[in-house]
């Protein structure tokens, strides 16, 4: 559950950098949880 608030706090942050115009700091912000669920998903791979 808490990875669902944490993606979800993660996209309004985005969401809030696009909207202000700021599209360069949104598209690292959703490069960067992109990177993140990348690692996870090889964590978990591994352990299986």
């Amino acid at each position: 559950m808490q990875k669902l608030i944490k993606v979800l706090e993660d996209m309004m942050i985005a969401i809030t950098f696009a909207e202000a115009g700021e599209y360069d700091a949104a598209k690292k912000i959703s490069m960067q949880d992109s990177a993140e669920q990348e690692l996870a998903n090889q964590l978990k791979t591994n352990e299986a």
